[in-house]
């Protein structure tokens, strides 16, 4: 009868003193407070970019986040006809490697 053994130290590819490597994902965000009256503002290359505070703009106003094909965002915030846009509004900015960034 043979006996069949096993190292597991090389079983298993990635691990190192019994702690699992796994790739690490590094990001920031950058959050910007758009003022009324503000149109086109460039706000720079980011990976994404989404409304986190309207203070009360959905009401009223237009507002506006949108990048071009080289990941340059943009933001707009003024009246539209008699409905005045909000105070202030806050912008965050996903920030990813290899994204643009």
């Amino acid at each position: 009868m043979s006996e069949l053994r096993l190292n597991c130290w090389r079983c298993w590819p990635t691990c190192q003193s019994g702690t699992w490597g796994a790739p690490k994902i590094q990001f920031t965000t950058q959050t910007y407070n758009i003022a009324k009256n503000t149109r086109n503002l460039r706000l720079g290359v980011h990976a994404y970019c989404s409304w986190t505070y309207l203070n009360g703009s959905p009401f009223g106003g237009f507002q506006q986040v949108y990048s071009d094909q080289n990941n340059v965002w943009y933001v707009s915030n003024y009246a539209w006809g008699n409905y005045e846009s909000g105070g202030t509004i806050s912008v965050t900015c996903l920030n990813l490697p290899g994204a643009g960034v």
